[in-house]
């Protein structure tokens, strides 16, 4: 599941996710020029002072000295923080108290090494709101666990959350949509109109290429959607609401028919005029599933999620569509985009595959509030159990099936995509999905200090496999490994689906 919107890796070297999550960040931190040494003189140092000494003749720089606790070095003497700052700095401290004290990270976290690189941060940017936000998400980056959010207090007052710079979740603004493809980006569906077209390759946002071109799409702070932990879900997410903003101006290396072209974003159309992202295939997104019957008689059932509250009604909404391709000698089950919901509703349907075996999978944990080091209690374990089916079973099925994965595979239908794997004998197709197995039923969402208002939720449950290992910030790897390639994106074609096809056939 996702956080509401406005519209219907772990990775535990510190330095390198500080230094890698923005090119923005990383040059507010430089410590200005000092100019030249004049005896008697001050300048800053970063955060710090310094003076100009006389030493052996020779005017020189002294070490650079801390300012006291409360100030900062501004034009070259140490000052007080204003309100602002001290607003955002505990701000900062609030969000990682909360990960520290309640938290259930999947790896140790240095929280004072990470507080204080966030307080520099925070102190040698520029004050605007931009750089707040970019401050706090950097934090957010360095968390190793899923289910994590961070967002505007009050939703409904979006435009100056935008102008700080969060993304509006899945909508687009130019008409196109984007997946991952290698180390940068592929169009898999775009307008006519549109200033791009399916299939085009983007290989480089404002020259930044490769892991460049990753950091800054991992430095946009998502607002409407959870954090995955892993980078496959990390991208897919960004790259998902890449075209949200207002991005008038920015310029794209497009790969097109193999050679390379720039092309520079226009001005956006409002909101309202575009569509959303959350289907590479432009599929209703807002349809619990669809059923569809191929020329070569494959059943396909894409399912959108698990949001409804209940297996009864999942039954309800889900149930018209699969009754469509049950009699198919093939069926294609497409959890692509799937942000997840209840997973007793995604389990319920994997008990249903046809060889599906009984089988523990995994085993929830709650973290145990304030302990140090951390404590979890069992609170399940999880099963694929075809006994445990409510009679009469729903979603019956008798021939060979697939599923369909990607990076914005979420949650529940992780959970369906690694219980399959684990328990039948149907193959996954697709790429990694996004590496988040938790539950957002405990969490407590926390109002931050500062301004502009914001509001973060830490994740409290830790799912581990059964022989203990945490899930979080580990993907379910297909068994046949198919990307949204350009060419067929090009083409209108849908290579994951025509592989699964082709596995179904052998």
């Amino acid at each position: 599941m996702r956080p509401s919107r406005l519209l219907p890796v772990v990775c535990l070297s510190l330095l390198g996710i500080l230094a890698a999550c923005s090119s923005a960040p990383a040059e507010a931190t430089k410590p200005p020029a000092t100019g030249a040494c004049t005896v008697g003189a001050t300048a800053c140092d970063g955060l710090d002072v310094k003076r100009c000494e006389l030493r052996s003749a020779v005017p020189t720089w002294s070490p650079k000295v801390p300012c006291d606790e409360g100030q900062v070095c501004r034009a070259g003497a140490c000052t007080a923080y204003t309100d602002e700052e001290t607003g955002r700095l505990q701000a900062i401290d609030a969000l990682l108290g909360e990960s520290r004290d309640r938290g259930a990270t999947a790896a140790p976290v240095d929280y004072p090494a990470l507080q204080r690189s966030l307080h520099e941060m925070l102190l040698l940017g520029d004050g605007s709101p931009k750089a707040y936000v970019s401050t706090l998400w950097t934090g957010m980056l360095a968390l190793p666990q899923g289910h994590q959010h961070l967002g505007p207090k009050d939703a409904q007052d979006y435009p100056p959350y935008e102008s700080a710079g969060f993304s509006l979740g899945s909508l687009t603004r130019y008409s196109a949509c984007l997946r991952p493809y290698q180390d940068h980006a592929v169009v898999t569906i775009a307008d006519p109109k549109a200033v791009l077209k399916r299939g085009d390759e983007i290989v480089a946002i404002d020259g930044k290429r490769g892991d460049a071109m990753k950091a800054l799409l991992l430095a946009q702070p998502l607002g409407f959607d959870f954090l995955p932990p892993a980078e496959s879900g990390r991208m897919a997410f960004a790259l998902r609401s890449f075209f949200s903003v207002d991005r008038t101006g920015t310029v794209l290396t497009v790969r097109r028919a193999g050679a390379e072209t720039e092309v520079t974003l226009p001005a956006p159309v409002k909101p309202e005029s575009g569509y959303g992202c959350d289907d590479a295939f432009g599929r209703d997104y807002t349809k619990p599933a669809i059923g569809t019957v191929l020329a070569d008689g494959t059943g396909v059932l894409y399912i959108s999620g698990f949001a409804q509250t209940s297996v009864e009604a999942f039954e309800k909404d889900v149930g018209p569509e699969f009754d469509k391709v049950k009699d198919a000698p093939r069926l294609v089950i497409d959890l692509r985009g799937n942000g997840g919901g209840l997973l007793r509703s995604a389990l319920d349907v994997v008990s249903q595959i046809p060889d599906a075996r009984r089988t523990d999978y995994c085993e929830f944990f709650e973290r145990t509030g304030g302990s140090n080091p951390a404590t979890y209690v069992s609170r399940s374990v999880r099963s694929v159990d075809p006994a445990a089916v409510p009679v009469p079973a729903r979603f019956p099925y008798r021939g060979r099936v697939a599923v369909l994965i990607d990076g914005a595979t979420h949650s529940a239908a992780e959970h369906f995509a690694l219980a399959t794997k684990l328990a039948t004998n149907a193959v996954l197709v697709g790429t990694k999905t996004a590496g988040a197995y938790g539950t957002i039923t405990s969490d407590k969402t926390l109002a931050l200090p500062g301004s502009p208002a914001l509001e973060v939720s830490i994740n409290r449950s830790q799912v581990r496999s059964i022989d203990g290992k945490p899930l979080d910030g580990t993907s379910v790897e297909p068994h046949v490994v198919v990307e949204y390639e350009p060419d067929a994106m090009a083409k209108g074609q849908d290579p994951m689906l025509q592989r699964a096809i082709v596995e179904l056939s052998k």
